[in-house]
């Protein structure tokens, strides 16, 4: 069963895939993937998920971080301008680079 507002609601037997019913009325509003701009630390960040799948990109402060040698498709200040799926796909594809460091 699934949860809607207070009640529940019956989900068909053949259904397969879960409906995520927060993300279909105005509790949708508080999901990571939902476009809800932010300031954190005085700078502006599209959506949670763009924060979270920025972190996966080198920051060019540190010369350090072995990521700066590879080459990312994006820079962390176009993840952070990013918001539901395109952000979580380009943090996919960080990580995909990650792994063949």
């Amino acid at each position: 069963m699934a949860h809607q507002l207070g009640r529940f609601c019956h989900k068909p037997p053949n259904q397969k895939k879960e409906v995520i019913l927060s993300k279909r009325n105005e509790l949708g509003i508080l999901s990571n993937f939902a476009a809800t701009p932010f300031f954190y630390d005085g700078k502006r960040y599209a959506s949670v998920e763009g924060f979270w799948q920025m972190m996966k990109y080198p920051d060019p402060e540190y010369k350090n971080d072995p990521r700066s040698k590879a080459k990312f498709p994006f820079t962390r200040d176009q993840v952070a301008g990013m918001a539901g799926f395109e952000a979580k796909a380009v943090g996919d594809a960080a990580e995909k680079i990650m792994q063949h460091l």
